[in-house]
């Protein structure tokens, strides 16, 4: 069975997604209850930077250990070149300034560098992560700029008729926010190809599902961060 290729994300990367539509700008302004332009702005920030190709596709630990055994194996071909040039040519690096012996230690120091990530790795799961991390790393940070900015009222009880609890103002308007934020700029789209390919369908009950998960995750990370 061939390896899986190697995941080729970067961790500094150029978002894709679009910047929020005028109209979509001025609803978020109303559901926050906040004017301020550094509010829409923060929001298209965190829109703009989501980025699916690269938050989704992180390595895994089984592309670390097959990365770090090459670049020792590549350090090791390096010094073994330089052990077998003549003195005559060497010697032409200290004529220039240049510390050959310096290198060929850092050269070693790399190697052990090298070795430390492949024992790290080797006995790591590899399943990587969800692959909506992406999305979901998007609902919580529109989740902390909702927080920051919310200026709307609020109601810390929420009624219940029965068996429904019906959700507060505050989580009603964070629902809208978030579904504005990643509708209006296609991060997620209303309508999908059904899987014959001769229609479309919306799947309403799925962003809702993805939103719940992520105020899970959200809520899990606030807790550990003590607020």
């Amino acid at each position: 069975m061939p390896r899986p290729l190697p995941k080729r994300a970067e961790p500094a990367y150029l978002g894709n997604a679009k910047p929020l539509p005028p109209d979509a700008e001025r609803e978020i302004a109303r559901i926050l209850g906040n004017q301020s332009e550094l509010a829409v702005l923060d929001t298209n920030f965190v829109l703009m930077s989501h980025s699916k190709e690269h938050l989704d596709n992180m390595p895994r630990y089984s592309d670390y250990l097959h990365e770090f055994k090459t670049l020792k194996a590549n350090a090791k071909k390096f010094t073994k070149s330089i052990s077998g040039v003549s003195g005559f040519y060497t010697s032409q690096f200290k004529s220039h300034g240049f510390d050959l012996n310096k290198l060929l230690e850092d050269i070693e120091s790399f190697k052990r560098v090298c070795d430390l990530v492949v024992i790290e790795s080797q006995n790591r799961n590899s399943s990587g992560r969800p692959v909506i991390f992406a999305l979901m790393t998007t609902i919580c940070q529109l989740c902390d700029l909702f927080d920051q900015y919310y200026q709307g009222p609020r109601n810390a009880t929420r009624k219940r008729q029965g068996m429904i609890e019906e959700s507060t103002i505050e989580e009603k308007r964070r629902f809208e926010y978030i579904e504005i934020a990643l509708y209006t700029t296609e991060i997620l789209k209303r309508t999908q190809e059904t899987p014959d390919g001769k229609g479309k369908h919306t799947d309403q009950r799925k962003l809702g599902d993805y939103i719940r998960d992520a105020l899970h995750m959200w809520k899990s990370n606030q807790t550990d961060k003590g607020t």
